[in-house]
């Protein structure tokens, strides 16, 4: 089954994380995301505080035991 959301439930999907205070919201695939007002994405970055509200915190990741080169070592290339 596919569903899609609306742009007010994205808003309120956005409030709930809010509210609760979540980690953050997430989307499987964004290709197909509107541009403008009708964006889903953008009206989500909106109610979590607009692009200034949202934490900009590189990643700590680290895995020294991973058998693979590229995690042990921290993606570098990123």
């Amino acid at each position: 089954m596919v569903t899609y959301d609306t742009v007010p439930m994205a808003r309120r999907k956005a409030e709930f994380i809010g509210e609760r205070e979540l980690g953050g919201a997430m989307w499987w695939e964004s290709s197909a995301d509107k541009e403008g007002d009708e964006s889903l994405i953008a009206n989500v970055v909106d109610v979590l505080g607009g692009p200034d509200g949202l934490d900009k915190t590189e990643n700590c990741i680290e895995y020294p035991e991973s058998k693979y080169e590229n995690l042990r070592a921290g993606f570098p290339s990123n």
